[in-house]
């Protein structure tokens, strides 16, 4: 049963919220198996924010390559991606939301970091997995593992 966040007394979506530090920095893993390249639209794999226009987001995207992006008021602040991924198959990818350290890394391709000071989307009150905010653009393909991690 979910609880009360210690830090601003709203409630918390499910328990461990805050603990996976959903409200200011976290990192994450995922394993996945993509299974076909060049999409016609972005496939989402997992985020968290208030809603579609507030949020962070890993997506597979049309270009064959993993994106964390950042999302306030309705405009993307940032945007990591991966390297191009060459074939279908299982790929894990390995990401840190936290401002002043971004980083995302997958497997067999390059990854990316930034600097920036860029704060995470305040009032976050879900998760999603597999499938936007708005339920489309699903990632179509395995989802074998995530976890959510606290990053100090």
């Amino acid at each position: 049963m979910p609880g009360v966040r210690p830090s601003n007394g709203q409630p918390e979506p499910f328990p461990g919220w805050e603990i996976a530090g959903l409200d200011a920095a976290h990192g994450g893993i995922v394993k996945l198996q993509v299974d076909r390249l060049s999409a016609s639209a972005a496939r989402f794999i997992a985020g968290a924010g208030a809603d579609a226009s507030n949020l962070w987001r890993l997506v597979f995207d049309t270009d064959n390559r993993f994106k964390l992006i950042l999302r306030k008021s309705g405009t993307d602040v940032l945007t990591l991606q991966s390297g191009a991924i060459a074939e279908p198959g299982p790929k894990e990818i390995v990401w840190r939301a936290k401002p002043g350290a971004y980083a995302l890394d997958a497997t067999g391709v390059a990854g990316a970091a930034s600097s920036s000071s860029e704060t995470l989307s305040t009032g976050a009150a879900a998760l999603r997995l597999g499938s936007s905010f708005s339920l489309a653009h699903p990632f179509n393909g395995w989802i074998e593992e995530l976890q959510i991690l606290e990053v100090a």
